[in-house]
């Protein structure tokens, strides 16, 4: 199991208008995992987002 904390970024990954190099970092990040057919994820929304991840 591994945890990643902040993957919402206070809200700015979702607004496409935002493109400093931190957000756009957690945006692919967030995509690569989403994609990524060998781990099964869940984003928790609490916080500032949660991702929970394990190996399939």
């Amino acid at each position: 199991m591994i945890a990643i904390d902040n993957v919402l970024w206070d809200g700015k990954v979702a607004d496409t208008a935002v493109t400093d190099p931190d957000t756009t970092t957690i945006r692919t990040l967030n995509q690569k995992l989403y994609s990524d057919k060998r781990v099964d994820l869940s984003l928790v929304p609490i916080g500032d987002g949660l991702t929970l991840l394990r190996k399939r």
